[in-house]
């Protein structure tokens, strides 16, 4: 098994797992407007968005390193190492960002 197919057993379901928990804490709270009381809610609802966007496009990325749709020569060598890292990094901090139990809109 090559070294790209390990880490994108690795990273597919991590990233899939991380736009998905992140992408439902945003629709739980849907768009906010950005106004001066409501500016922190409004910056986390925008991280929400924000990782699960990116942790979609790792997704479609990592499927097409494997299918060969993105070729050779735009695959950074240390990328998978740093995406599996920045994967696991989120999913880390969602414990701290997501709405615990009781907590009210």
């Amino acid at each position: 098994m090559s070294p790209d197919a390990i880490f994108a057993l690795i990273q597919l379901p991590l990233a899939g797992l991380t736009a998905i928990l992140y992408g439902r804490q945003y629709r739980l709270h849907g768009p906010v407007p950005c106004v001066r009381h409501r500016r922190r809610e409004w910056l986390r609802s925008q991280v929400w968005l924000a990782i699960a966007a990116i942790s979609c496009g790792m997704v479609a990325w990592r499927l097409g390193t494997i299918s060969d749709v993105v070729a050779p020569d735009y695959r950074a060598a240390g990328g998978m190492a740093v995406q599996t890292l920045y994967q696991l990094v989120v999913l880390v901090a969602y414990v701290a960002l997501r709405d615990h139990p009781g907590h009210q809109k």
